[in-house]
């Protein structure tokens, strides 16, 4: 999908693409941490209905050196297709180095560990109960090709953890526009439960 980010203030971003809108704020800012917070709303439509999907996230930073800063983040997320008998949720904690690799490009590697359950009833077969541990992978670039613009990449990779052989591959491309003060550093959203607003690097 493709996203737009809006800045609405010095604090606060408005992220929008056409299944999901949030809004994602910043609550401290030093020269050497960040944390910020994230709530978002996902809707779809399917076979099973509409799908609603309510997700709140909080990310951290702290810089190590001039070009490397460390990640950590929650997230939870709640699902409900209307044509489905229960929600499904799901709680994922990820980490990984932010690497400003020049003043242009950034990276970050991300490993979670998370715990959910889909509650999804498939035809002819019992409602899915289990709750499963996995263990999502993910990397993110952040390019920056103009004054105050970004191109937001992702690849993630879901399977570690699951039985039946289910695998699932997610990319990702963003374009964010950083209105004032571009040193207003927040965390890339790479695919892992969709955690923190985008980047421009450490």
């Amino acid at each position: 999908p493709v996203g737009w980010d809006l800045s609405l203030s010095d604090d606060s971003t408005l992220h929008l693409s056409p299944l999901q809108l949030g809004i994602s704020r910043q609550m401290v800012r030093t020269e050497d941490s960040w944390l910020g917070a994230t709530l978002g709303f996902g809707v779809g439509a399917g076979s099973e209905g509409v799908l609603l999907s309510p997700n709140l996230g909080l990310a951290h930073r702290i810089r190590l050196t001039r070009s490397v800063a460390w990640s950590t983040a929650v997230a939870g997320r709640l699902s409900r297709w209307t044509d489905q008998p229960a929600w499904g949720w799901s709680a994922t904690l990820a980490g990984g180095p932010l690497w400003q690799v020049t003043e242009a490009v950034a990276l970050q590697p991300l490993v979670g560990v998370s715990v959910g359950r889909s509650n999804m009833l498939l035809r002819d077969l019992p409602l899915d109960r289990t709750s499963r541990v996995t263990f999502p992978l993910a990397l993110g670039a952040t390019f920056s090709v103009a004054r105050q613009w970004d191109v937001q990449t992702a690849l993630a990779y879901e399977g570690i953890g699951y039985e039946g052989g289910y695998r699932a591959f997610t990319g990702t491309v963003g374009f964010a526009h950083t209105s004032g003060d571009r040193k207003l550093q927040t965390e890339p959203r790479p695919s892992i439960s969709r955690v923190g607003p985008p980047t421009q690097g450490c």
